[in-house]
């Protein structure tokens, strides 16, 4: 009795997920999938399966993303900071085909490699649904000698620096990339010791306190407690003399990890940017600079070659060139007010007349309109 029980179990199970097994289904069949070649400036990476209505009746489909799983490093798989955007694909006639594509939105096609496993949804006239599995593999890592098929548009093998990490730009001299573009706010920080994009902590303060008691350092990418005390020892080094061998030394303040220089290179002491001749930076001393997992950039605006960021192109006003465009200047001034100054007086010299006319004398002593007759009473 228990064996049939569990033969007609085996039997119920295997009719309930046969339609779930991966690129097997009685009504919709796998012709093709994979990536679609990258364009210069396409800002995504899209995955296709080409699908065959294989039943008797329409079917409407529809696809979304189960997990997908990039493979960073050998030891690093992550499969969290992936989606692919998927939807409704419309339907799809007896016998007819369709390709179906999900996105996925990033600035990084480029330089990647994992797998994905979709869903295609389908749903017949009389609304019985069904839904496959397939599993879509993509590698677009970046190589000196053979380009994969996704990227013959994208890049030229003989313009690329091969890079020691993963998160370094092979397409720009080996730049740190921008975390935040490339791992969608996953990995926010680039260790420049590991020369990797890490995850941000979690930096949970107590809520009923006036003030906050933990807080986020993007320098470092740890999470400090402003609630410890100073211990005695801290005391000590402190108060200690500055002539004693075991003198306190403060820790070196951490450099900006984020920050890309352009068209300069990072001061060592600073820690911004010193501009080569001809840039400057839309905040030269790195003022107003707040600090976050966010690149800053400085030395990307082009100035003339002998401006700097503090001072301004002097003019030298004993120039020829100078003293002809004053003199100019001057004359027309000069013409300007002597215009001026005699249209005023004419003005005067009417009104005055108006008025000698309107306290009872027949007719001014000058004519309004002179001309050569014109006579004095």
């Amino acid at each position: 009795m228990f064996q049939t029980l569990l033969i007609i179990f085996c039997v119920f199970c295997h009719a309930s997920v046969t339609s779930e097994n991966t690129n097997e289904d009685k009504n919709i069949a796998v012709l093709d999938k994979g990536i679609l070649p990258v364009s210069k400036r396409d800002m995504a990476l899209s995955f296709y399966v080409d699908v065959e209505n294989q039943a008797s009746e329409e079917l409407s489909l529809s696809t979304k993303m189960l997990f997908c799983c990039e493979l960073i490093t050998e030891d690093d798989n992550d499969c969290n900071h992936m989606h692919l955007v998927g939807g409704q694909m419309g339907s799809l006639a007896p016998g007819q085909s369709r390709r179906i594509t999900l996105i996925y939105v990033t600035l990084y096609p480029y330089n990647r490699k994992g797998r994905c496993m979709v869903a295609i949804y389908y749903k017949g006239a009389k609304n019985k649904m069904g839904l496959m599995k397939t599993e879509i593999s993509f590698d677009t890592l970046v190589t000196t000698d053979v380009v994969p098929e996704a990227l013959r548009e994208y890049y030229d093998p003989a313009t690329i620096t091969l890079c020691d990490s993963p998160d370094q730009d092979p397409l720009h001299n080996c730049k740190a990339v921008n975390c935040h573009w490339k791992y969608g706010g996953s990995r926010s920080f680039y260790n420049t010791a590991h020369k990797r994009c890490e995850k941000v902590p979690l930096c949970e303060t107590n809520l009923d306190a006036e003030l906050p008691d933990i807080v986020y350092v993007p320098n470092i990418n740890q999470c400090k407690d402003l609630s410890m005390p100073i211990t005695e020892e801290d005391v000590k080094q402190l108060t200690r003399s500055a002539s004693e061998s075991t003198r306190f030394t403060a820790p070196e303040i951490p450099m900006i990890t984020n920050i890309d220089c352009h068209h300069g290179q990072l001061n060592p002491i600073t820690g911004f940017c010193d501009c080569e001749p001809g840039w400057t930076s839309a905040y030269p001393a790195g003022e107003d600079y707040i600090p976050s997992t966010v690149p800053y950039h400085m030395c990307t605006m082009r100035v003339p070659i002998n401006e700097t960021s503090d001072t301004h192109l002097p003019v030298d006003f004993n120039s020829p060139m100078m003293a002809n465009l004053i003199s100019t200047v001057t004359c027309l001034v000069t013409a300007i007010m002597v215009v001026l100054f005699s249209i005023v007086v004419h003005d005067c010299w009417i009104y005055q007349e108006k008025l000698r006319y309107a306290a009872g004398k027949k007719q001014p002593r000058v004519q309004f309109a002179l001309s050569k007759n014109s006579v004095y009473q």
